[in-house]
């Protein structure tokens, strides 16, 4: 369909939609508090029940087990916590599974490469490595307790037990490198937290990409961690902090110059050819996040750049919400750790936290999906706003306007294709709120305006206007159709005070996306779905 002049609108025979449109609800708040920093409700360990949920959390370790539960570790402010939670999305309950009841707790370190029931990582947040493996056991590495540690733990799901494998139970070891791409017993790596780039290898070993130590070192060093030799190995990239430049090369092009280098607090993904991707993350200290997207291949061991900018603290692009083709990308982010994949093997991530050089977080809100084999973005939800607050509604009631709102250092997991449950992180606070995601219902048209912030867009139906409604000036309202084509872009006209209109009488039936374009050229609006009939 092509932009159409206002006479060959006006011309066009169309019947407008005059019916009531179905309001899709996508968010269900179905556990936990809507207050700040909620205390747990441990109940009986090892027992799922519904009424017991983690306390408030933020950047924990997390992994996700071969019967799709999710696994947390320790995360909060301060000193952290040494408490393991479990959830399982099929009973939408928690269990408390052990360790403190408190923060900062010391924990027992037994001794290394023994078992016992008294053994206990010490308390621990700012994302410490986690992996859960193909035999039932979940591994735990460094993370912060006033210092980074470099402490490697093994805990048995079978029997409760925690194991000290390896590292130091004292804080601000710089480990030992080694040689570059060979195992050794004496191999550890540096202390470290934040580390959130974690893979599983094809052959059950444990990856791990950079990290950071305080105050605002950062790495750009690839280890890789084998449970059978019990040995580390330093695969790649610069050895100690502050670590190595970021290095582009060529978009799509893998070589061994390549690195995403220092960074830590990003999102990742494993795809079906178990190559591993990142997206975005920052130097701590320097506060200017990314939004690039790279992938690693652990057969090659080379890095590729596979889009996004080479700019720091992007705004990303909010195009075309719901349909492919629109060139979308998600601004620069930090701790967008709420993350997961679908059956075919598409990447999806929620939230994530923006600065611009200064220390000051502002979270967003939104869902966006990467198909690796498209390579293509598609930003399914959200209003592409900074700072949306959350709206719980009724416990247990799924509503349109549900939101959780802008946050960070959150954490998902998914159950098949059509449910995801997101919980914690920092809002403006920290939360312990269960939300339960409807996939089925992203990007299902309304006639309903959702005032997520400003600029807001609505569709009055009957009149054959698409409403604008904005403190601050517009250069145009873009209409697309469901397969990303231009539609119509015009400045919005009329109206008292904040609210204008673009006539859009002369579209034929369909479903489209209007959205807003500032004097910036960026487009700051909720995309919004109505349909034409």
């Amino acid at each position: 369909m092509k932009a159409q002049t206002m006479n060959e609108r006006t011309s066009c025979a169309v019947v407008l939609l005059c019916v009531a449109l179905q309001v899709p609800a996508q968010w269900t708040w179905i556990g936990g508090s809507d207050l700040s920093n909620a205390a747990p409700v441990f109940g009986t360990k090892g027992v799922f029940d519904p009424a017991v949920v983690p306390g408030a959390i933020y950047a924990p370790g997390q992994c996700v087990d071969l019967n799709g539960r999710l696994w947390l570790f320790g995360g909060k402010l301060g000193g952290g916590s040494n408490d393991l939670w479990c959830f399982d999305p099929t009973l939408e309950q928690w269990a408390w599974m052990g360790g403190g009841q408190g923060l900062s707790w010391a924990g027992h370190y037994g001794i290394k490469g023994m078992s016992s029931p008294d053994n206990l990582p010490r308390g621990r947040g700012y994302a410490p490595a986690m992996w859960c493996d193909a035999v039932g056991d979940l591994w735990l590495f460094g993370g912060q307790s006033g210092d980074e540690y470099n402490d490697l733990w093994k805990y048995e799901m079978t029997n409760g037990s925690w194991t000290w494998m390896h590292g130091d139970s004292t804080g601000l070891s710089t480990g030992s490198y080694g040689i570059i791409g060979v195992a050794d017993p004496s191999n550890e790596p540096p202390c470290r937290s934040e580390i959130i780039g974690t893979w599983v290898g094809s052959d059950g070993s444990f990856w791990m990409f950079g990290g950071e130590r305080y105050p605002f070192y950062t790495y750009s060093d690839m280890w890789r961690y084998d449970p059978l030799s019990d040995q580390w190995t330093w695969m790649q990239g610069v050895s100690g902090a502050p670590g190595g430049p970021v290095s582009y090369g060529t978009l799509n092009v893998p070589s061994a110059t390549n690195t995403p280098g220092k960074r830590c607090s990003w999102t990742h993904w494993t795809d079906a050819n178990n190559r591993f991707w990142l997206f975005g993350g920052m130097t701590h200290g320097q506060n200017l996040p990314s939004n690039d997207l790279w992938m690693f291949d652990p057969m090659t061991l080379l890095w590729t750049w596979k889009g996004g900018p080479t700019t720091l603290a992007d705004l990303g692009s909010f195009t075309g919400q719901c349909s492919s083709g629109m060139g979308a990308n998600p601004p620069a982010m930090f701790e967008a750790t709420a993350n997961w994949k679908d059956s075919v093997g598409r990447f999806y991530l929620y939230g994530g936290g923006y600065r611009n050089g200064t220390p000051g977080n502002q979270p967003y809100e939104d869902v966006w999906r990467y198909d690796p084999v498209v390579e293509e973005w598609t930003w399914l939800w959200g209003s592409g706003m900074l700072n949306e607050t959350s709206d719980h509604g009724t416990l247990g009631v799924a509503a349109p306007t549900n939101t959780p709102g802008g946050r960070f250092g959150s954490v998902a997991v998914a159950k098949g294709d059509s449910v995801v449950y997101h919980f914690g992180g920092f809002t403006p606070f920290v939360a312990n709120d269960l939300w339960k995601l409807d996939m089925t219902q992203l990007c299902v048209s309304t006639g309903v305006e959702r005032t997520v912030g400003l600029p807001t867009l609505w569709y009055d139906g009957q009149g054959g206007r698409v409403h604008l409604r904005s403190a601050e000036a517009a250069t145009a309202v873009r209409v697309h159709d469901a397969a990303g084509r231009l539609c119509l872009a015009e400045k919005p006209v009329g109206g008292s005070g904040s609210d204008r209109s673009v006539d859009v009488s002369g579209l034929g039936p369909g479903l489209y996306i209007a959205s807003v374009i500032l004097p910036s050229g960026a487009i700051r609006a909720q995309s919004f779905r109505f349909f034409v009939e």
